[in-house]
């Protein structure tokens, strides 16, 4: 059974640098949310961040971590 660790908060809170810090101490990958769904989707995002279609990305995101 795999093991995956969430990490969330709001946008500059620190996220990927904690992250960050711990992968490199535990030789462990780490992925964005973001970074998940556009993989999944095969293309690039929003240079503003703006989400058209909420539930396709939900369900991109969970296909994602499934995967």
């Amino acid at each position: 059974m795999r093991k995956i660790i969430f990490v969330g908060g709001i946008h500059g809170v620190g996220k990927t640098y904690l992250c960050n810090e711990i992968c490199k101490k535990m030789q462990i990958p780490h992925f964005s949310a973001s970074q998940l769904i556009r993989q999944h989707n095969e293309e690039e995002m929003n240079t503003l961040k703006n989400v058209i279609d909420v539930k396709k990305n939900q369900d991109a995101l969970i296909t994602a971590i499934t995967n």
